[in-house]
């Protein structure tokens, strides 16, 4: 379970991490302006109520708008160490991504984005996930309509596919310390049952950018919190990515609501450097 949600987690960082205007991502600017209103799902609300870090920065349009993480025929690979709480590494994981190209999920166009994850040690060392998703990049936005998740262990392979209903959109251009919430429904389709949709809301702040160290490097990185309500239980946490240079997007580490590391990056690599 831990390698299926940090393979989920290394997805969900990318879906903002892009930007343009062509369904296959491959002739788009390099940036956005940006929305000023948007849907996600079903809602998505602007709360500038929410107070964030007092990093430099007005917008996440330098750090959500890297076109060439969706653009078909690229590669990169995201390496891991997840932890405990008391900030043992109890796995790694070695996280490769394919750009596919144009695909269809329940009869939308998009994006294949295929990212194959291998335990390499600690819990569940050998096993293996693999899950496709499909985001189409729109002018001002990412719209993301699910994903298919081929989980292994033991020679046994279990596929699920999930679908945002209605779909996800996240826009590349977020106001410093500005919240936006959006409001979906998601329903899994597995080769043993399906179950019932359920209702989630994430809200997401753009905290600003630092330079942070983690195994992989020094970097300057985006800071954004996230909360995802669901059953009237609530998840907090913060991620942070590359901000500039030829890894602009990429995952740099995680953390709980608490601020306790959960996962952090060992190696990046785009297209093989």
């Amino acid at each position: 379970m831990k390698l299926k949600l940090l393979s989920i987690l290394l997805l969900s960082t990318l879906l903002s991490a892009c930007g343009g205007d062509d369904n296959n991502g491959t002739s788009a600017p390099a940036s956005s302006n940006g929305p000023t209103t948007g849907t996600g799902g079903g809602t998505s609300t602007p709360d500038t109520s929410t107070p964030g870090s007092s990093a430099a920065g007005g917008d996440s349009g330098d750090c959500y708008n890297n076109v060439a993480l969706y653009t078909t025929g690229n590669t990169y690979q995201i390496d891991l160490q997840g932890l405990d709480g008391s900030g043992a590494v109890v796995l790694t994981t070695s996280n490769r991504y394919t750009v596919n190209g144009n695909a269809s999920f329940k009869g939308n166009t998009a994006t294949e984005l295929q990212v194959d994850t291998t335990v390499t040690s600690g819990i569940g060392a050998g096993s293996t996930t693999q899950v496709k998703n499909y985001t189409r990049l729109d002018t001002n936005e990412a719209v993301t309509f699910g994903q298919i998740s081929l989980v292994g262990a033991q020679g046994v392979a279990v596929s699920t596919t999930s679908a945002f209903d209605p779909a996800l959109r996240k826009p590349y251009v977020l106001p410093l310390n500005t919240s936006r919430s959006y409001t979906y429904s998601i329903s899994f389709e597995g080769v043993v049952a399906t179950s019932p949709s359920s209702t989630q809301t994430l809200k997401e702040t753009f905290l600003g950018t630092e330079t942070i160290s983690v195994p992989a490097g020094r970097f300057k990185a985006c800071k954004l919190s996230s909360e995802t309500t669901m059953d009237g239980t609530t998840t907090k946490a913060i991620q942070w990515t590359v901000a500039e240079g030829p890894y602009r997007g990429l995952f740099l580490q995680s953390a709980d609501g608490n601020g306790t590391v959960t996962a952090r990056a060992t190696l990046l690599r785009f297209n093989g450097s």
